[in-house]
C-alpha cells in the first residue's frame, strides 16, 4: 500500500472512532444503566445528588415541544417537554420552534393578558416503562404528567460540580417522571 492511501486510510479510522465516542447513547441505554434512589441518581459510576419532593406534583396542558436530550452534565434527563395552558397554547401566540426555541408574538391588543402557562420539564423517567411512554408522545396531544419535582433545580455531581435546571417561579422544573394520561 503507498504511503498517501494508508495515511488517508489511518486518519479515516481515527475519523471513525472519534464519531462513535461522540454519538451520544441512547435513552434507553440510559435508563437500563441508571440506579434511582430517594437522594441519589448513578449513572456510568457517577454519583448525583437530588433531593425530590415528598409529594407527587401534576402538570397538565396541551404538549408544544417533545426534545430529547443529550446533556453531558446530566445524561439522567432524557427528555424535555414544554407544556401549555390558556393563551399561550395558541401558535399566533406563542411560537415553539422543532428545536425547542419558545418565541412570543407582538400581542394584537397590547391591552389582551396573557392566560395560562408555559411549563419546561427536564423529565428524569423512573424506569424504562416511563422512558417509553416518553418516547410515545406526539406535538399537539393534550396530557396530564404526574411526577415528583427536584426542590430546588439543583443537581451535584461526585465531584461537587452542579447542573442548575431551575428555581422557584421560572417555569423549568427538574422532574422524576412518575406517570403520564393522555386526555
Amino acid at each position: 500500500m503507498n504511503k498517501p492511501a494508508l495515511i488517508a486510510l489511518v486518519c479515516f479510522c481515527l475519523g471513525g472512532i472519534l464519531w462513535w465516542r461522540s454519538v451520544p447513547e441512547s435513552g434507553e441505554d440510559i435508563i437500563r444503566k441508571m440506579k434511582l434512589s430517594e437522594t441519589q441518581i448513578t449513572y456510568n459510576g457517577v454519583v448525583y445528588e437530588a433531593t425530590w419532593k415528598p409529594e407527587v406534583s401534576e402538570y397538565a396542558g396541551d404538549l408544544r415541544a417533545v426534545l430529547q436530550d443529550h446533556n453531558k452534565l446530566a445524561p439522567f434527563n432524557t427528555h424535555i417537554l414544554v407544556l401549555t395552558s390558556g393563551s399561550f397554547s395558541d401558535p399566533n401566540q406563542v411560537a415553539i420552534s422543532e428545536d425547542g426555541k419558545i418565541t412570543l408574538q407582538p400581542a394584537k391588543n397590547l391591552k389582551d393578558e396573557m392566560t395560562g402557562n408555559i411549563q419546561l420539564l427536564h423529565v428524569v423517567p423512573s424506569d424504562r416503562l416511563a422512558y417509553r411512554k416518553l418516547e410515545a408522545l406526539k406535538v399537539g396531544q393534550k396530557l396530564t404528567i404526574t411526577g415528583r419535582p427536584e426542590t430546588d433545580g439543583r443537581v451535584t455531581d461526585d465531584k461537587g460540580t452542579y447542573i442548575q435546571f431551575a428555581n422557584d417561579g421560572t417555569g423549568r422544573t427538574l422532574l422524576l417522571l412518575d406517570e403520564i394520561k393522555l386526555q
